[in-house]
């Protein structure tokens, strides 16, 4: 951003950096994706403790899912098992469908083009903190053409909360 390689972008969490400006767009719950037939499926929410025995399909470090999902085990003192690290939720779901580990993520909403796997419960987290911050970052030290500033003033217009 700083360098001008890019005007705008979508992040998670806001940055720290000075010459940055952030705006907040969304608050997204997070929620257990778990197999359907899980024993805590359907239920109105979970707290991380209650499947501390599990093992977990997590993004590798670096990634703000895997900071949230770390500060959440910590502060339930779980010691979670690792069973598989990806980014890309699309094989989260796949993995979590086979029964290959339960997964933190954003709780999954009706979006047109969206496919959420019939095999897979999502319960909202009760745990503190389950939730993570979706925004837009400029460079506050750049000159804008008027499509960024176009594109800002509309994302900032259409920010939705998930909670």
């Amino acid at each position: 951003m700083r360098d001008g390689a890019a005007d705008l972008a979508i992040v998670s969490p806001g940055p720290p950096v000075l010459g940055l400006g952030w705006q907040q767009l969304s608050q997204q719950r997070l929620a257990l994706a778990m197999p359907a037939d899980h024993r805590s499926a359907g239920r109105r929410r979970i707290w991380l403790r209650d499947v501390d025995d599990a093992e977990f399909i997590v993004p590798p470090s670096g990634f703000d899912l895997r900071r949230a999902f770390d500060e959440l085990c910590s502060a339930a003192s779980i010691n979670a098992r690792v069973s598989f690290e990806t980014v890309e939720l699309a094989t989260v779901a796949a993995l979590v469908a086979e029964g290959l580990g339960l997964a933190v993520v954003p709780m999954p909403r009706t979006v047109p083009g969206v496919v959420i796997p019939r095999d897979v419960s999502f319960v909202p987290l009760a745990d503190e903190g389950a939730v993570r911050e979706v925004g837009v970052v400029w460079s506050t030290g750049a000159v804008h053409s008027d499509a960024v500033r176009a594109f800002r003033e509309y994302a900032v217009g259409s920010a939705v909360a998930y909670s």
